[in-house]
């Protein structure tokens, strides 16, 4: 299978759960959406340290948020977290 990410479990919900929510609810109510997620990996083990989120739409949506792929990691860090204007 393709596009299989192991996330511990607080990584996955609510830290990136949170935010792809808020990011489908704008899609839903019709704003496109330009979405794209990167891995960052320090070692070649498999699992990233961080899942790198961005988000653009064209109603004012600007995501950049970075999840941390451990244990106590139960929100996101982001740099900006506008949905809508």
């Amino acid at each position: 299978m393709r596009n299989l990410v192991p996330l511990h479990r607080a990584a996955n919900s609510p830290a990136m759960s949170t935010v792809e929510n808020r990011i489908a609810n704008q899609i839903r109510g019709g704003q496109a959406v330009h979405y794209e997620v990167t891995l960052v990996y320090s070692k070649p083990t498999g699992v990233p340290d961080v899942v790198h989120m961005e988000a653009h739409g064209n109603r004012g949506m600007d995501v950049d948020c970075w999840i941390i792929n451990r244990a106590g990691a139960d929100s996101a860090v982001c740099s900006s977290e506008d949905y809508e204007r």
